[in-house]
């Protein structure tokens, strides 16, 4: 009796033992656990804060670059158009529409005509035709696809920009 009194002691005492150990070992894991998701949460806290100072900074260039426009007197136009929201529609006579068209428009220092078969216009719905002989100074053909599906090219001619509805191929004038 008193072997079995200690022997189920002993049996009860090691089960105690490896048993609290088993849960040492689980509280080990998931305290490691909690400090990688801790380390790792932080983590992308700081990047989140990061971005935010980022994204400020961009929106003050922004503001700082909108005044500078203003400052100029550059008039931008946005259309709210679904076929032309990404378009900004520059106004005539403006610096900014000036600019914009000598860099697009630029010249190579040769004069141009277009083919005999093409009619200019000037405006780009071609319903207000202008002379044949028009003599264009750049030899770059920019294509506008208008809302209604028809392609329109344009080009840069002394008097300013010129339109016709079909492809102009353009020839150095001698």
């Amino acid at each position: 009796m008193k072997r079995l009194t200690t022997l189920l002691f002993v049996i009860i005492l090691s089960t105690c033992l490896f048993g609290c150990s088993k849960k040492d070992a689980t509280i080990n894991r998931l305290s490691k656990s909690l400090e990688t998701v801790t380390q790792s949460s932080e983590h992308h806290l700081e990047e989140i804060e990061e971005l935010k100072a980022e994204n400020i900074e961009l929106m003050i260039t922004i503001d700082e670059l909108k005044a500078q426009l203003v400052e100029q007197g550059v008039t931008i136009s946005k259309n709210e158009s679904k076929e032309s929201q990404n378009n900004t529609t520059y106004v005539v006579g403006s610096a900014s529409s000036d600019s914009y068209l000598a860099i697009k428009f630029w010249s190579d220092g040769n004069n141009y005509v277009g083919s005999s078969t093409v009619t200019w216009y000037s405006d780009y719905y071609c319903s207000k035709p202008i002379s044949s002989d028009v003599i264009i100074i750049s030899p770059i053909i920019d294509r506008l696809k208008l809302s209604n599906g028809t392609t329109v090219y344009v080009c840069m001619s002394y008097n300013g920009l010129i339109f016709t509805s079909k492809d102009p191929y353009l020839i150095v004038k001698n």
